[in-house]
């Protein structure tokens, strides 16, 4: 059992999870109520590394943002578990958004990166301007394809960047109360 309390950062306790449970399931893919795939942690582990050596080539500063707007699956689940291995911030965006919506929400975030699937990327009348895109599901020969990252056998795992407590892990946009989403602010401890 992991105690999150002796953790300094969800990166940190994720990296150790993926490593203690590397048998046991850790995600499951469903086609309505049809098993369609089950993910061992050490699958995952495998696939988070081959997005995490991606990201530690771009060279990001601990902190930065990175979006994702994918529909609920496993590749949304080990995009955010690299993205906290190299010390980025989350940046959900919800794909059920309007094209404005989740437009505006990227341009006031400024992410970095953006994490998402060819449908959804398709539904953009024009590119978003972010600088490196990852594409779930995109065409053969399409730039920043995720099925095109390196295998395990390419290289070492990228190292786990050091972050605290009080560094923010995600900035979610809510529209809860107002018209507009609006990011919320992380809550610092009392």
């Amino acid at each position: 059992m992991l105690h999150p309390p002796a953790y300094a950062s969800l990166g940190e306790l994720l990296s150790d999870a993926l490593v203690q449970w590397k048998r046991e399931t850790a995600l499951v893919e469903m086609d309505r109520k049809r098993l369609t795939h089950a993910w061992t942690y050490r699958e995952t582990k495998i696939e988070v590394m081959r997005v995490a050596r991606w990201l530690a080539s771009l060279e990001l500063a601990a902190g930065a943002r990175v979006a994702i707007l994918m529909s609920n699956q496993s590749r949304w689940l080990v995009a955010a578990c690299a993205l906290f291995r190299r010390g980025l911030v989350l940046v959900p965006i919800d794909y059920k958004l309007s094209e404005s919506e989740q437009l505006a929400l990227l341009a006031h975030a400024e992410p970095s990166v953006l994490v998402i699937e060819q449908p959804l990327l398709k539904r953009f009348s024009k590119a978003p301007p972010i600088a490196h895109l990852l594409v779930s599901e995109a065409p053969e020969g399409a730039r920043g394809r995720w099925e095109d990252l390196p295998g395990e056998e390419s290289a070492e795992d990228p190292a786990l960047v050091a972050r605290t407590r009080e560094d923010a892990a995600a900035t979610v946009y809510s529209s809860c109360v107002s018209t507009h989403p609006f990011g919320v602010p992380p809550v610092p401890d009392e």
